[in-house]
């Protein structure tokens, strides 16, 4: 091996960079707290790179690089098998793949190998293109149903006169349906080599060893001979606002504006970064109070895209009524340009700004996962430092160089406006200057501060519960289970569950109680909503609360320095709310926005119907679903008087679970929980509310949803099984091979064969308090093969119960279930929920493997017999929503 190959090119907090002769560069970043290992490779080719008549061609590649190779015919099945969590997503300067797997030398090498393979051998067959191409269609059609999308796309074609960040990366439905499959090969030759790749390995793995694969694996590869060439097209100053205006069918409004900005490694860019989360944070950020608590929008947002050349910032609103949205594009239009320069731009504001963006910086830099993925963005700006830079440079903005950027680039000649309507005599232009080089601005990020490592962690269930240690208070009400372990960073998670309450006192108050967590976040006695989440983030964390009828959670992402002030936070938040009424407004105002934007939605109708159609509760019971004009008459009539009463009779501790996983000190940690909640409880008594089985009926509803060119079928039932019964483990894995994954039955029938659907699948839900379960099936495609779609379901479904699975599929589905149960306990967002729900349970981490060994001893007739047991004969409840007139 190549000394100088073996020797980083340079190393930053925590990750070495290696290159390789054939241009290939490698990143490792080793994280032994995570017995996980995630395999990323970015592309330097997104929708940026295509020609004419390739619009869509990047992200058409993406997919037809999980269509096989002579030596991974199958990717998706060898990926499933190995448990692992996998994905790709494309934009517009880049293209990349990831996969994340149990942390073992053979996982790695596969993943590297298989990666190395599809980067150079993948098929691109016409067979699997016209195949794949009704899929990528199906995707087309989904974006096309959403407004916002759609208004996103049309302003930026609208901004882009000649740059081809003017076209959408999902492309134009005829590039899609013509593109032959031998131009797309070369596409993928030209683009799809090492000196066009960044490999990234971040996780536990023994980085020497690591280095020494790749080396294997990837320096043969040939250097290619092309000569890869930056795009030169510049977008000219624009001379004059720009409009849009899109009229379609539907209920929700919206308005937006667009300007263009510099390229991401551009000096101005740390200042716009700010000046865009001052604009765009809820509930602090100048739009969210000149909008929305002044009653014209229900929902804000402002971005600034970090792109490899001049890119954008874009702001949007929802306005409360659709037909005041004229009015809410000059609100909008008038906060980000007069209004932003005249008294927007505070020190104070600014000061928050800068605290929010570097809190979240500073979570990923502590996520090794998440940062070997965010990584992908960076690269595609030209180098994976430049987010240490950004960092770096965020700390150095003022507020005047915040009001500077506002003052350049916020201009009236710069900016595309633009609405989403359901049925000078001396031009000041803004002028973009060139940005300098990436390796040039990068440099600066060597001042970045180094990461604390986390120690070697093992993902097993006898691991996990040798470390955790359990606990419950005094009284019987409150328990905790705590894993201690030093994470990179220092991170911690925690997730509190509070439960309260009685089914007599709870019964007609369903939306309130849904309600009230978040408005419990909008403020306390002591600080309203804006200061709460300007403590979160002078706390370097977040935080949010969750809940319904009977419970209320709080899930938390911090470090260790900073998490017993955050426990502090909830507490005052759940004992002492603000229960503001102009806050209620906002929120109610916020949730019948969502129910009118919900109408025109064929995916969540169908859902939300089928829900109802399995679990048929009579109105009058607590159990009951509401459908979208119960919930809009309720929070029509909603008080803010109810929910303090609620407040005041059913919150306290009827019982409190506490789960911590990462860097504590228990002991510190319990006494703080026994400090801050001991004491603390509700005056009525606490009964834990279970739902427990109501058989479905056999039925097919349509739901008609004007103008939505994507549709949604779908098939459930209910049994009555509990996640304890002795046959669970076999549902579980019978489901699994019905419908989980990208290579089960009616994913393999729906998208491989008969190129319906974009997404098909089932899914097994079974309740831990009561033998109450619910099997679902569902598959997205365009209306026109919504019966076709709804067909091929149910045939796989009676196929799957009459017929039961095979000895193939079986020795599959146990692997495929044992490697993802291992990836799942690599993640400590998931081993801290499993922990706060199995505190209720009186379950431990031996549960779990005893369960997962249950799985893997069954036989294919146990399987199929209890199939035959528990779904023969029971009626079936369908629903087709998408617009079927």
């Amino acid at each position: 091996m190549n000394t100088q190959a073996n020797t980083p090119v340079r190393s930053l907090a925590g990750i070495d960079e290696y290159h390789l002769p054939n241009g290939l560069t490698a990143l490792l970043l080793p994280d032994a707290s995570q017995d996980r290992v995630t395999v990323n490779i970015t592309y330097c080719v997104g929708s940026r790179h295509e020609g004419r008549g390739e619009a869509g061609m990047a992200h058409l590649l993406e997919h037809m690089l999980f269509k096989g190779t002579p030596d991974h015919p199958d990717v998706k099945a060898v990926l499933r098998d190995r448990g692992a969590v996998f994905n790709a997503t494309t934009w517009l300067d880049r293209t990349h793949y990831y996969e994340t797997l149990p942390a073992t030398d053979d996982n790695l090498r596969f993943a590297l190998r298989l990666e190395a393979d599809r980067m150079v051998n993948s098929w691109i067959r016409e067979e699997d293109l016209r195949a794949e191409m009704t899929v990528v269609r199906n995707e087309f059609e989904m974006g096309e149903n959403n407004p916002l999308e759609v208004l996103h796309d049309q302003i930026l074609a609208a901004a882009y006169l000649w740059h081809p960040y003017g076209k959408s990366t999902i492309g134009n439905r005829s590039d899609i349906e013509r593109v032959p499959a031998d131009k797309l090969r070369v596409f993928y030759r030209h683009h799809y080599q090492p000196d066009n790749a960044t490999l990234v390995v971040a996780g536990r793995f023994e980085p020497r060893t690591t280095l020494q694969w790749i080396h294997e694996i990837y320096g043969p590869l040939p250097k290619p001979e092309r000569v890869l060439e930056d795009t030169y097209t510049e977008e000219p100053a624009q001379d004059g606002p720009r409009a849009v205006k899109l009229m379609r069918a539907g209920d929700v409004a919206y308005a937006a504006a667009a300007y263009h900005i510099p390229a991401g490694r551009h000096e101005d860019f740390p200042a716009i970064l700010t000046l865009a989360r001052l604009l765009g944070h809820e509930p602090g950020g100048r739009l969210y109070h000149a909008l929305v608590r002044a009653g014209h929008a229900s929902e804000i947002s402002c971005h600034a895209y970090a792109l490899a050349e001049p890119g954008m910032l874009l702001a949007h609103a929802r306005p409360c009524q659709a037909s005041d949205v004229d009015t809410v594009r000059d609100k909008l239009i008038h906060e980000l340009q007069e209004g932003c320069l005249a008294e927007g731009i505070t020190q104070e504001r600014v000061r928050h700004a800068k605290a929010r963006l570097l809190k979240s910086m500073k979570l990923t830099l502590a996520d090794s996962h998440k940062l070997a993925l965010a990584l992908s963005e960076t690269i595609a700006q030209g180098d994976w430092r430049l987010g240490f830079w950004l960092q770096h440079q965020l700390e150095q903005v003022t507020v005047d160089s915040v009001r500077d950027v506002a003052k350049r680039y916020l201009l009236e000649s710069n900016r595309t406006s633009g609405i989403f309507i359901p049925l000078g005599q001396t031009p000041t232009r803004a002028h973009i200057t060139p940005a300098p080089s990436p390796q040039d601005v990068a440099r600066d990020a060597e001042n970045a501060a180094q990461i604390k490592p986390g120690e070697t962690a093992r993902a097993t269930h006898e691991a996990i519960e040798q470390r955790c240690r359990r606990c419950r208070f005094a009284d019987n009400t409150l328990h905790a289970a705590l894993l201690p372990k030093q994470t990179r960073g220092d991170l911690v998670r925690a997730r509190l569950i509070l439960r309260f309450g009685h089914e007599e006192a709870m019964q007609g108050r369903q939306e309130a109680l849904t309600l009230l967590p978040q408005l419990l976040e909008h403020g306390s006695k002591q600080r309203n909503h804006e200061q709460v989440q300007a403590r979160l983030d002078e706390l370097q964390s977040t935080l949010s609360l969750e809940g319904g009828p009977g419970c209320c959670a709080a899930t938390i992402l911090s470090d260790a320095p900073h998490l017993e002030d955050v426990l502090a936070l909830v507490a005052e938040l759940w004992q002492q709310p603000a229960l503001d009424s102009d806050e209620f407004q906002l929120l109610v105002r916020r949730e019948l926005d969502d129910l009118r934007e919900l109408e025109s939605d064929p995916q969540r109708l169908a859902l939300l119907r089928l829900r109802q159609l399995q679990q048929p509760w009579p109105s009058d019971s607590i159990h009951h679903i509401a459908g979208l004009k119960q919930r809009r008459e309720q929070l029509q009539g909603m008080e803010i008087g109810t929910l303090r009463k609620l407040h005041e009779h059913l919150y306290g501790t009827g019982r409190l679970d506490v789960a911590v996983v990462g860097a504590c000190d228990p002991d510190r940690v319990h006494a703080r929980v026994q400090e801050l909640f001991g004491s603390w409880h509700g005056t009525a008594p606490f009964t834990r509310l279970v739902r427990p089985h109501k058989a479905n009926d056999a039925c097919e509803d349509v739901i008609n949803v004007p103008d939505k060119q994507m549709a949604l079928a779908a098939w459930g039932l209910s049994f009555p099984l509990q996640d304890s019964d002795p046959d669970y483990p076999a549902l579980r894995l019978g489901t699994y091979v019905l419908g989980e994954g990208m290579t089960s039955r009616v994913m393999t029938r729906l998208r491989e064969r008969e190129g319906l659907s974009y997404g098909a699948g089932a899914w097994l839900q079974a309740s831990s308090l009561a033998p109450a379960a619910h099997l679902s099936c569902y598959a997205m495609c365009a209306t026109q093969n919504a019966q076709a779609a709804q067909r091929c379901l149910r045939e796989e479904y009676d196929r799957f119960v009459q017929q039961g699975i095979n000895d193939k599929e079986l020795t599959e589905a146990k692997g495929g279930l044992r490697e993802s149960t291992i990836n799942q306990l690599a993640k400590d967002a998931a081993v801290v929920h499993m922990l706060a729900k199995d505190l209720e349970l009186q379950r431990t981490f031996a549960f779990h493997a005893d369960r997962l060994t249950a799985i893997q001893s069954l036989t294919r007739e146990q399987v199929n017999e209890a199939l035959r047991r528990h779904l023969r004969d029971l009626p079936l409840s369908g629903v087709l929503a998408g617009d079927f007139r």
